[in-house]
C-alpha cells in the first residue's frame, strides 16, 4: 500500500507494506476516528494487535495506530516482546480513552458494593488478556476488592456484547466513548438494560455524572499505595487512548513535522464536522506528552511488576 504525503522529505512516498490485525475489527470507534486522521498528513494506517496475545512486532509501519496496552507485555518480560515501547516514536492521540464497566440491569449487582459482598462473582466477557475487558475487572479486584470471574476467548468486543443479550456473561468493560457512540448501547440505555457500575477517570464524566470513579472508591476502600501505582500504571492506557507513532530513530526534524501534522489534522474543520455527527469526542494529546507518558509507564519497580504478572495471569 502506497501513501503519498503532505510533508515534504523522505516522507513524501510512505511504504506500507506490512500490517497487523485489529481484534476489535477495523470498525472500532477510536481507531476509525485515528484512521480519518492519518490521510489528512499523508500517512497510511495498521493496528498493532494486543486482544489475542499478539505481541510478536520487530518494526512498525512508518505510522500505526495502536492499541494502547502493548507495554503490558514489555513490562511482564513476555519473550514474544521484541520491541520498546518508551523507544517509538509519537505524534499525538486523538482522544483520552476512560472507561467503564456496564453489567446487566437484571442482576443482583447494583452498585460495586453489591459485587464486593457478593458469594457469587459476576461473570465479564473479554477477548483477551491484553483488553481492558480483562484487565480492567481484574485491577478492581487488587484495589478495591471487588471479584469478578472473566470468561476469555470471544472474537471481538461486538461478540462479548451478544454474549450479554444472551446472558452467557452479565458484564463487560470499555470505553466509554464506545458506549455512548454507538449500538446496542443506546438502544440498551433507553430500555434499562444495562447500568454502568463504574468509571476510571480521575473525574466523573459529564455523561455519567451518577457513576463512582475508580479513585473514588479507591479512597474509600482505603486502597495501599503498592496497589494506586499498579492502577496508575494499567490506567495509563487510558492516557494513550488509540496513539499514531511511528518507527523509533525518525531525526528530530521529521518527529516535528508529524508532530505538526497531526495538530493541523484535529483541527480540520471536515474532521471535526464529521466527528460530531458521528457522536465521537476530540480530546488531543500531543506526542511530547505521550513520549513523556510511555517512558514513565516503563519504569517500575519488581513489587509493581509483580503485581501486573498477577493481575494478568503471567
Amino acid at each position: 500500500m502506497r501513501a503519498r504525503a503532505l510533508v515534504p522529505g523522505k516522507y513524501a512516498q510512505l511504504d506500507q507494506s506490512r500490517a497487523y490485525p485489529d481484534s476489535n475489527g477495523p470498525g472500532h470507534t477510536l481507531a476509525r476516528l485515528g484512521r480519518a486522521l492519518l490521510p489528512l498528513f499523508g500517512l497510511a494506517a495498521c493496528n498493532l494487535e494486543t486482544g489475542s496475545g499478539f505481541v510478536q512486532i520487530k518494526t512498525v509501519p512508518v505510522s500505526a495506530v495502536s492499541q494502547p496496552a502493548l507495554y503490558f507485555d514489555q513490562l511482564v518480560g513476555r519473550k514474544e516482546v521484541q520491541f520498546d515501547w518508551q523507544k517509538f516514536t509519537w505524534i499525538g492521540n486523538t482522544t483520552v480513552s476512560h472507561h467503564l464497566l456496564y453489567m446487566r440491569a437484571d442482576t443482583p449487582y447494583k452498585t460495586i458494593e453489591d459485587i464486593r459482598k457478593a458469594a457469587v462473582a459476576p461473570k465479564c466477557g473479554a477477548e483477551g488478556t491484553a483488553s481492558s475487558a480483562y484487565y480492567l475487572p481484574k485491577l478492581l479486584e487488587e484495589t478495591i476488592g471487588a471479584k469478578f470471574n472473566v470468561v476469555t476467548g470471544y472474537n471481538s468486543g461486538t461478540d462479548v456484547d451478544l454474549a450479554v443479550e444472551r446472558g452467557e456473561v452479565q458484564c463487560r468493560a470499555f470505553t466509554i466513548a464506545a458506549f455512548f457512540a454507538r449500538e446496542p448501547f443506546a438502544t440498551w440505555r433507553k430500555k434499562g438494560f444495562v447500568r454502568v457500575i463504574i468509571q476510571t477517570g480521575k473525574k466523573r464524566d459529564s455523561k455519567l455524572p451518577d457513576v463512582p470513579t475508580l479513585p473514588e472508591l479507591m479512597d474509600q476502600t482505603k486502597t495501599s499505595d503498592s496497589a494506586r501505582r499498579l492502577a496508575s500504571v494499567i490506567l495509563a492506557a487510558n492516557e494513550i487512548g488509540r496513539p499514531i507513532i511511528a518507527t523509533p530513530g525518525i531525526p528530530a526534524d521529521r518527529v516535528q513535522i508529524l508532530r505538526e501534522a497531526f495538530v493541523k489534522a484535529v483541527n480540520d474543520p471536515e474532521l471535526l464536522a464529521d466527528a460530531k455527527k458521528k457522536r465521537l469526542e476530540f480530546d488531543p494529546v500531543s506526542g511530547e506528552d505521550l513520549q513523556t507518558l510511555a517512558s514513565e509507564i516503563v519504569t517500575q519497580p519488581p513489587e509493581v511488576i509483580e503485581r501486573m504478572k498477577k493481575l494478568l495471569g503471567t
